[in-house]
């Protein structure tokens, strides 16, 4: 896709059906030789951004580095500088089991999401603000479990794929109990590669029930420790997972 000299959003109408990498075809559209250029985001190219941004007030730095400090660093992967003095973090969508869109700081202030209907400038593009520049030219990896699963916690009515289908509702049936069984139950079960972010969607579930007097957030940690440790799973990590979890939903 394009965009006109010292803009960030396409211009061409209908640009999310029309992004190409056909050259013949961007060469027939009639850029200039100094226009942007901007990749789609999404499933349409197998690629998402994390979106880091210290301006404005922003701290997208200190938040992203409370989380590598809650949860362990970031991998490697490509990191492009933005115009404005911020970082894109370029992921595949290996591990991606649940509608990643767009998103304004719901990891935290100055972390933003790019997915599907979404688009990134890219280098040598160059914004009101100035160049976009390659800061890790290796190719795009998957990410982290820990962060895929806070993305899938934080978009509503979140279930992590091969949870059971009577836990993916509010208002579950059953007494709390058999549900709280349920939900250790499918931490067992989590497959490879969706372990973490199970676990993090089972804390949550467990957190509301600790705050409407269901079960206590002592009964809920270790018996979801123990399940997450079963399965491999750290156990200091997967403690403070879990507390993660509980803090999201306001459970301390």
């Amino acid at each position: 896709m394009g965009a006109r000299p010292g803009y960030k959003h396409p211009t061409l109408r209908g640009w999310p059906e029309l992004a190409t990498t056909d050259r013949d075809t961007i060469v027939s559209w009639g850029w200039p030789d100094d226009a942007n250029v901007c990749i789609i985001t999404g499933q349409a190219s197998n690629l998402w951004v994390l979106d880091l941004d210290d301006k404005n007030g922003a701290t997208g730095s200190a938040t992203l580095a409370a989380l590598e400090r809650q949860y362990g660093e970031l991998p490697l992967t490509r990191a492009v500088g933005t115009g404005s003095g911020g970082v894109h973090y370029y992921w595949t969508y290996e591990g991606v089991n649940f509608a990643l869109g767009n998103s304004a700081g719901k990891l935290g202030p100055g972390l933003d999401t790019r997915g599907d209907g979404g688009q990134v400038p890219a280098p040598p593009s160059v914004s009101a603000s100035g160049p976009y520049v390659v800061l890790d030219p290796r190719p795009p990896v998957a990410a982290p479990g820990w962060l895929l699963g806070l993305l899938a916690v934080l978009r509503p009515a979140s279930v992590p794929q091969g949870a059971p289908g009577a836990f993916a509702q509010p208002g579950m049936t059953g007494s709390p109990a058999k549900r709280f069984r349920g939900l250790v139950r499918a931490v067992l079960k989590a497959e490879q590669g969706n372990r973490n972010q199970c676990l993090v969607w089972a804390a949550c579930s467990s957190a509301e029930m600790v705050a409407a007097g269901e079960i206590t957030a002592e009964q809920a940690t270790e018996a979801l420790t123990q399940a997450a440790v079963n399965i491999g799973l750290d156990h200091r990590e997967a403690t403070a997972t879990i507390r993660s979890g509980f803090r999201m939903k306001g459970v301390r």
